[in-house]
């Protein structure tokens, strides 16, 4: 499956490269992490001036990692070099 990034909520699975979610302000409800191989998989999704905005780290026992609400942010993107993945997941993150 190819990223999705047009409608509520947006998926991402393909980690190979830079994704820039928003590049303006967005209010995000929550964001989920799932489907992941390793319990040291982690995504970190930072604004669009490199500050950290939220990090999931796997869980022991591979279940979805949701976060609590986010909140308006300055923009949005994941960089490939901030992740640390195994094979597979994906993350959901929803919008208001």
């Amino acid at each position: 499956m190819a990223n999705q990034l047009a409608e509520n909520p947006i998926y991402i699975d393909d980690f190979s490269a830079d994704v820039t979610i928003f590049g303006h302000e967005a209010k995000i409800a929550h964001v989920e992490f799932a489907g992941y191989t390793l319990n040291a998989d982690k995504i970190v999704l930072k604004n669009i001036n490199g500050k950290v905005v939220t990090t999931l780290d796997g869980a022991d026992d591979l279940e979805t990692v949701r976060t609590g609400k986010i909140g308006w942010v300055n923009g949005l993107k994941m960089l490939k070099a901030d992740q640390s993945l195994g094979a597979g997941g994906r993350i959901t993150i929803y919008f208001e």
